[in-house]
């Protein structure tokens, strides 16, 4: 049932996004497996506003796709592996547990945000930040 609430809640979160910055010119396309691992592998991506966050998903080396929650402490709702994460080409997918995969390029708008363009499951935009590192979530509480 928690995994098809969070499915349910980045559906949402997808839906609701409001874009700050455009899929394309002037932003840069990270493209490249090797660009796209640099980028995400052992950091967090960040998606909301702080100090409250629509989610905080860690990216472990791996493919291991971690949802932080309340961190790994918290009685009720601890960090836990959602899913996992690949790239294919220069996309990323995200397959979650329960269900539902979404494919992502992601677009550098040079401004320490970067841009998630859905290609697969979703034509929504997503605006994030990436925190270096895993374990210590985004800052301030999720939703």
């Amino acid at each position: 049932m928690k995994a098809h609430r969070l499915i349910t809640a980045i559906g949402l979160v997808l839906a609701a996004e409001t874009a700050s910055a455009a899929c394309g010119a002037p932003s840069v396309q990270v493209t490249g497996a090797t660009n796209l691992d640099s980028l995400l592998s052992g950091n967090t991506v960040c998606v909301g506003n702080p100090p409250t966050w629509n989610w905080q998903e860690e990216h472990h080396p791996g493919g291991a796709l971690v949802d932080y929650k309340r961190g790994p402490g918290h009685p009720v709702d601890p960090t836990k592996q959602v899913g996992s994460w690949q790239i294919s080409g220069d996309n990323v997918v995200y397959t979650y547990n329960g269900g539902g995969s979404f494919g992502f390029q992601i677009w550098n708008n040079g401004d320490g945000s970067y841009s998630f363009c859905g290609i697969i499951g979703t034509g929504n935009q997503i605006d994030a930040i990436i925190k270096p590192g895993t374990g210590s979530g985004c800052g301030g509480a999720p939703l």
